[in-house]
């Protein structure tokens, strides 16, 4: 076997290994474990792994369902639903199912970010070596471990394509070796495949590429002359079946049932998630080298472990520097290093704090721009990250074929320095494991015991209440094989003003589902506070309007026995109790004040 793909398979495998065992002791495909318990993002994850198989399977749209949030229903278009990652987890999803899916699929990212990494730098590194590290860089970095932490937006955190949509803007804008119609093609597909997985970042990667093929214009004018027409031809082919492939999800997005008609969520909330100078030089909590005295002085703008991403640490910046500096004669030094700054710029927000004053960015532009205005600042770190990896792959590589040209005498001295700054690098990037996850709050069976004791399309209603970050009630969903609809949810919907709000819209009489949500959450709740229970009257209305026919109640929380007191309003028979689950069919009564509330 020749030496190159020994290489490359011992590489495959310890990525996979170290993928595998920074979650030890739990395995790749658990079903009984999910960072926070499965409740939040991790519920609402394993709900959209799981329903692209099923609107498949029954001629359903993809990208419309009113399962969850029942009866208005939800633009599945605006939300993370992440299509492409639903078809390719289905075999799991079927067999083990969507938890076991959704844990599968973080490993996976992780494995395949990094060897789509190694095997890309292929094209500018001659040394596997200096491959391996990028890739390691890349992908179990600060970034796929600010996400990997909760174990929940896998959309974010599966991000192999973006080394290769780097590999075919390179051939598109610079190399132009390949035919134009083949880097069309791969462009096309590519970037198709990105679209069903995160739009959101599929757009920054685009903001980025754009601003540095226009700097790259002003400073090689002569250079995209000669280069313009292959390009003008790759990149009409590359829409053509952008739009041939995702036409049908923009046009949902955009326009479809239930679509937004600006952010997905408030702009100010959005902006508030962006990094820092003091996040970019310091280690956060997420890095073995730091303390927790340290970690908790550092004032960033934000405490979701999620979007602590943008850590480099000050000894990386300063070779990074370096490196592009004495290698600014290659093209695609200068076109990373350009990228790299452009998406840590970005990554800023909209303002920088300096002393009392904020000085403007120009991230505040995206604020005011209709198609813009979800953007999340913060997340252009992933490619920050991508560039870093990738300069100092390159910068490596140079290093290590200076010392082969050396006498083999004095090449140690240059050995030790050059593991030392790797190591060093290494080190200080190094995340703190294992990544923890928590034993489901609910019992494994229980998609099974709803299966069987609810009628197929059943309206259901639950305690908790479906709503964030109690949305259990989704998993369950879609672990029942989505064989009921449910009252409630965790997506984005449109409010009154067509702007994104991730709470479900009140149903009326807005009463019970405002009592429900205050018993859950408290304070928390963002509904109406009502501290006393509405009247059988209202609760039997909203009974009546919805056509609920069964109440599934799981025994969490301090006020469980008030909201099971409250519900017992209306006649129903128990079908089902066991492990804190109980679910009660509802039926008319003969007499009694609520006797005809069942439709």
């Amino acid at each position: 076997m020749h030496r190159r793909t020994i290489t490359a398979l011992g590489a495959i495998l310890l990525y996979a290994a170290a993928a595998i065992l920074m979650f030890n002791p739990r395995s790749p495909w658990t079903a009984n474990y999910l960072s926070r318990a499965g409740i939040g993002d991790p519920a609402q994850m394993v709900w959209f792994l799981a329903y692209t198989p099923h609107a498949l399977i029954h001629g359903l749209n993809p990208f419309w369902t009113n399962l969850i949030d029942y009866p208005t229903g939800v633009n599945l278009a605006d939300n993370t639903s992440v299509p492409l990652l639903g078809l390719l987890a289905w075999p799991i999803t079927t067999t083990l199912g969507p938890v076991a899916a959704l844990n599968l699929l973080v490993r996976l990212g992780i494995f395949l970010s990094a060897t789509s990494l190694f095997f890309v730098l292929s094209r500018w590194v001659c040394c596997r070596l200096a491959c391996f590290i990028g890739g390691l860089m890349f992908g179990f970095g600060p970034y796929v471990i600010g996400q990997a932490i909760s174990n929940t937006h896998v959309n974010l955190l599966f991000i192999p394509l973006f080394p290769i949509l780097m590999l075919v803007m390179d051939e598109v804008i610079f190399r132009q070796k390949w035919s134009w119609k083949v880097a069309g093609m791969v462009l096309g597909l590519v970037t198709s495949a990105q679209m069903m997985i995160a739009p959101e970042l599929l757009s920054d990667f685009g903001i980025v590429t754009g601003a540095v093929v226009v700097l790259l214009m002003i400073r090689y004018p002569g250079r995209v002359r000669d280069h313009i027409w292959y390009a003008l031809q790759s990149l009409s082919t590359a829409v053509i079946i952008f739009f041939v492939l995702c036409g049908f999800q923009i046009w949902s997005m955009l326009f479809g049932r239930g679509h937004l008609r600006g952010a997905v969520y408030a702009v100010s909330h959005l902006q508030s998630f962006h990094n820092s100078f003091v996040e970019t030089f310091l280690p956060t909590h997420q890095q073995i080298l730091t303390t927790a005295r340290l970690s908790n002085s550092l004032h960033l703008p934000t405490r979701d472990l999620n979007e602590l991403g943008g850590y480099l640490s000050l000894f990386l910046v300063v070779v990074l520097i370096i490196t592009t500096l004495v290698l600014r004669r290659r093209y695609i030094v200068v076109a990373v290093a350009v990228g790299m700054l452009v998406s840590f710029i970005l990554s800023m927000g909209r303002s920088l704090g300096i002393g009392g004053a904020n000085l403007p960015l120009p991230e505040r532009v995206f604020t005011v721009l209709p198609l813009l205005k979800s953007t999340v600042p913060d997340r252009f770190a992933l490619f920050t990250m991508l560039g870093a990896s990738v300069l100092f792959a390159i910068g490596t590589d140079w290093a290590l074929m200076k010392i082969r040209s050396r006498d083999p005498s004095s090449r140690y001295l240059p050995i030790a320095g050059l593991t030392t700054v790797v190591a060093i690098v290494l080190v200080a990037l190094a995340p703190r494991l294992p990544i923890r996850e928590q034993r489901l709050i609910w019992p494994t069976t229980i998609g099974t015991d709803i299966r069987t004791h609810v009628a197929r399309d059943a309206v259901v209603l639950t305690y908790p209440y479906s709503m964030p970050p109690l949305n259990q009630a989704m998993a369950w969903q879609a672990e029942s094989n989505f064989s009921f609809h449910l009252l409630g949810g965790y997506a984005t919907v449109p409010n009154q003003a067509g702007e994104g709000q991730e709470w479900p819209l009140l149903q009326h009489p807005g009463e019970v589902q405002s009592y429900l949500g205050r018993l859950e959450l408290g304070h928390r709740s963002r509904y109406r506070r009502i501290s006393k229970p509405t009247n059988g009257a209202r609760l039997c209305a909203y009974i009546r309007n919805y056509g609920v026919t069964d109440i599934v109640i799981f025994k969490t929380g301090i006020n469980a026995p008030v909201a099971m007191h409250y519900l017992d309003q209306i006649p129903q028979r128990v079908t089902f109790r066991a492990k804190g689950l109980t679910i009660s069919h509802l039926f008319n009564a003969r007499s009694g004040p609520y006797a005809h509330c069942v439709t």
